[in-house]
């Protein structure tokens, strides 16, 4: 007698940053990867940026080692081109380089990223222009739980990790998610003392320590409200080329996060999500040689977003929204100070739908931004599915910043993978 045992088939991933409505990967007609909880662990990757690297088009750069400051490259789209966000908060700094706060962020505290690839200015602003990468961190579900993670590696590397989460009270109307993370390395030399002999030899290493909660509250049915808060600090040691071997380069980065959250659903057709988070990225960076210096940097965005999903039919859905964002910088590098602060002002809307074997999708963003001209930018994309596994697919995207750039895309997608 020969028994084959079940095996539960599995669901295909749903994803919300191509087009800010949760859809199938399938249906997406931008280029979408989705890295979920097991592509997650099994990369064995240290840390975000080591994660992402691995993924066709995503380079980045950094100024030295572990927890020095990143930029982030899509596509060979400039960094500022390239939106990161966590939890749908941008991590983009306000200042003139454009790098990201993402060296500090824990893998263990993520559950799912979600890279688009090409112009999605209509959907997100000018940041955009090379693609998003959404990184959302872990939810609860189910019932409680804890974790614990311990590793220990060379060069003196250690980790503790530890989160609880779980869904309470009456149908799980309450769910919380708790967690710390902790860990450091020595490290090695930043700059090769052969082939620079002013370079410290010493040994530069990482530190970083992060917490993070959040909990959600269905008060009724369909109507829910939520709290996240979030703190890294990262600690970490640099070489300069133009310093004398016995001086010690060090800098120090916290990002704190806090946002409220409301989800509503006011009709069957009508979801409702608002949101009004403040995100904090405080930099510190320090020489004690006879040239040295300490670089002080804090940049603010305090951002509100509203964003409404109405189910027009079956295969049909409308996106209306507004986003409003006050981003400011404060600086002083010993030398001289730098405050700055605006205003960003944007209203987006779009619309899907699908009929049979194809697939259309609109987008239109306007954008004001204090002390530039207001732009409009838009996204048309049709899809034509000619098997299961194959999809024809065309798109056309304006995307502004410096100057005015349209992009025409035209691909056949392979997605037997994925398929039902």
């Amino acid at each position: 007698m020969l028994s084959l045992a079940q095996t539960t088939p599995e669901l295909k991933p749903v994803i919300v940053t191509a087009s800010r409505n949760p859809q199938q990967l399938t249906d997406a007609l931008l280029h979408t990867t989705v890295l979920q909880q097991a592509d997650i662990e099994r990369s064995q990757a240290s840390d975000v940026l080591g994660l992402l690297q691995r993924e066709a088009g995503v380079q980045f750069t950094q100024n030295g080692g572990r927890g020095t400051a990143s930029s982030l490259f899509l596509r060979g789209s400039a960094s500022l081109q390239t939106l990161v966000l966590l939890d749908g908060i941008p991590l983009t700094r306000q200042d003139a380089t454009g790098s990201l706060g993402l060296e500090h962020v824990a893998i263990e505290q993520i559950e799912r990223v979600e890279i688009v690839r090409g112009n999605v200015s209509a959907i997100y602003g000018s940041g955009a222009i090379g693609g998003v990468i959404q990184i959302f961190s872990k939810r609860a579900a189910g019932a409680p739980s804890a974790l614990i993670k311990v590793e220990a590696g060379s060069r003196g590397s250690s980790k503790i990790a530890t989160s609880v989460q779980g869904a309470f009270g009456a149908n799980g109307s309450t769910r919380i998610v708790a967690g710390m993370a902790s860990e450091r390395t020595e490290g090695f030399s930043a700059l090769n003392v052969v082939q620079v002999p002013n370079a410290n030899p010493d040994k530069d290493g990482y530190k970083n320590r992060n917490e993070h909660f959040s909990i959600s509250h269905e008060f009724q049915k369909g109507h829910a409200l939520g709290l996240r808060l979030q703190r890294t600090e990262g600690r970490y040691d640099f070489d300069s080329s133009f310093a004398a071997p016995a001086d010690i380069q060090q800098g120090r980065n916290r990002h704190s996060t806090v946002s409220i959250s409301s989800d509503n659903r006011f009709t069957q057709n009508w979801l409702s999500r608002m949101s009004l988070t403040q995100r904090t990225d405080k930099g510190v960076d320090s020489d004690n040689g006879a040239s040295g210096f300490i670089s002080l940097a804090t940049t603010k965005v305090q951002q509100f977003n509203w964003s409404n999903t109405i189910a027009l039919g079956q295969d049909t859905s409308l996106t209306l929204g507004l986003e409003q964002q006050r981003q400011s910088i404060d600086a002083d590098d010993g030398f001289a100070s730098y405050s700055n602060k605006r205003h960003v002002k944007a209203v987006f809307t779009g619309i899907q739908t699908q009929f049979g074997a194809h697939q259309l999708q609109l987008n239109l963003r306007n954008d004001r931004v204090q002390g530039l001209r207001a732009e409009t930018t838009g996204y048309i994309g049709y899809g034509f599915s000619l098997t299961p596994e194959w999809k024809m697919v065309a798109s056309r995207s304006h995307g502004v910043q410096c100057a005015d750039a349209w992009l025409f895309v035209l691909s056949i997608w392979w997605q037997r993978e994925f398929a039902a």
